[in-house]
């Protein structure tokens, strides 16, 4: 529930979409929680070959920012970390937050395994989430789920 919360926090008129991981939480098992809270369609977007991870190029290149009265524009992009095991290499959420800031658009993390991924990389949660505007954080969560 508290990624359903974060997203609304940054959804406020719409129409809108939010950019995601295929593969993620928010898209596959919130329940539709962000068309339904929040009246937003997605844009599932998968890793390029060879990735475990989104890449600044594919979220850049899914993005919908034109006025276009046929699109809804995406007004937030959300990451998660880890996914499916993997940590999310902070350099590419570096750039990928850069980009987000160049366009206006708010970023999220879905961090519910975050404290595995500061466990296993050894980066601090600081350095993780000053690169977003909301962090969702799970205490259930241990460092073998």
């Amino acid at each position: 529930m508290s990624n359903q919360l974060a997203v609304r926090t940054h959804l406020r008129e719409p129409p809108y979409t939010v950019l995601c991981d295929a593969r993620s939480h928010l898209q596959n098992y919130e329940v539709a929680g962000i068309s339904y809270h929040c009246g937003a369609g997605t844009i599932p977007v998968h890793p390029p070959p060879g990735k475990h991870h989104l890449t600044v190029d594919v979220i850049r290149a899914n993005l919908i920012l034109d006025d276009d009265i046929h699109h809804a524009p995406t007004k937030l992009i959300c990451l998660e970390n880890t996914l499916d095991g993997e940590i999310f290499p902070i350099k590419e959420i570096s750039d990928i937050a850069s980009l987000a800031s160049d366009v206006s658009v708010p970023l999220h993390l879905d961090g519910a395994r975050l404290w595995n991924a500061t466990i296993a990389s050894g980066i601090e949660l600081k350095d993780w989430c000053q690169h977003f505007q909301s962090v969702s954080l799970c205490l259930s969560k241990g460092e073998d789920e």
